[in-house]
C-alpha cells in the first residue's frame, strides 16, 4: 500500500522512511495551508515556514499563494529560509552534483533570496523585510555531523542511498571538506554557522 507524504503529497512505497519526492520523513504530521478558510477581519496572523514544510515543496508558487490566501489582510507571514550561499545552500549544490534534481523543480535555496521572495509574494504584499541571521551547527566533529545527517536528514539520506560505495565516499569527502572550510571551532569539534533569511511579509 502506498504511503502519502504529508509535505508534498507524493505516493511512496509502504516500507519507505523518507519521501522520494521532497525528502521529508514519512508519517510526521505537518501544517498545510490548502483548505484553511480566509480570515474575515483583523490582522496579526503569523505563519512560520520551516525548512521541511516549505523549502522542499515542489510548487513554490502554489505554496506562496496559499499562505497569502489564508493570512488576514495586514497580517504577517514569517519565514526562516536557508540562503544559497549558506552552508546548507552549498550542501544543496553539492548533492545536486551527485543526484540531479527532477526536471522542473526549483532550488529550495531560492526561498532565501530577495528576488524570489518578491516574485512569490510581491503582488500580495505591502512589504517584504529580509534580514540575514545565522544558525550554528554544533557537533562533536564534522564526521559526527555527517553521521547524524546521513542517517536522519531526508535529502542527504536519500542521496547516499542512491550512490555506489565509491561515490558515497567521494560525497562524504566533499562534505567533510565543506565543513572544514567554514568551521569556527578551535579544536576537533564542529561549530559551523549557516546563514538563513529571517523574512517578514506584511500582506495587503
Amino acid at each position: 500500500m502506498a504511503v502519502a507524504c504529508t509535505s508534498c503529497g507524493r505516493a511512496n512505497r509502504e516500507a519507505a522512511i523518507f519521501c522520494d519526492g521532497c525528502g521529508a520523513r514519512l508519517g510526521v504530521p505537518v501544517p498545510h495551508f490548502v483548505h484553511a478558510p480566509q480570515q474575515e477581519s483583523g490582522a496579526g496572523e503569523l505563519f512560520v515556514g520551516r525548512e521541511r514544510e516549505l523549502m522542499f515543496t515542489p510548487d513554490q508558487e502554489r505554496a506562496a499563494r496559499e499562505m497569502l490566501r489564508v493570512c488576514r489582510p495586514g497580517g504577517r507571514i514569517g519565514l526562516a529560509n536557508w540562503t544559497p550561499e549558506s552552508f546548507i545552500g552549498q550542501l544543496f549544490r553539492t548533492i545536486g552534483r551527485y543526484v540531479p534534481p527532477a526536471a522542473g523543480l526549483k532550488s529550495p535555496a531560492l526561498w532565501g533570496t530577495e528576488v524570489r521572495l518578491a516574485e512569490l509574494f510581491g503582488p500580495g504584499a505591502v512589504s517584504i523585510e529580509s534580514r540575514p541571521r545565522h544558525f550554528v551547527f554544533r557537533y562533536r566533529s564534522p564526521q559526527h555531523w555527517l553521521e547524524v545527517f546521513r542517517t536522519y536528514y531526508g535529502p542527504l539520506n536519500k542521496t547516499f542511498a542512491m550512490l555506489d560505495e565509491e561515490r558515497q565516499a567521494a560525497l562524504a569527502g566533499e562534505l567533510i571538506a565543506l565543513m572544514q572550510r567554514s568551521n569556527r571551532s578551535w579544536d576537533a569539534t564542529l561549530m559551523l554557522p549557516s546563514e538563513y533569511a529571517e523574512v517578514v511579509i506584511t500582506t495587503r
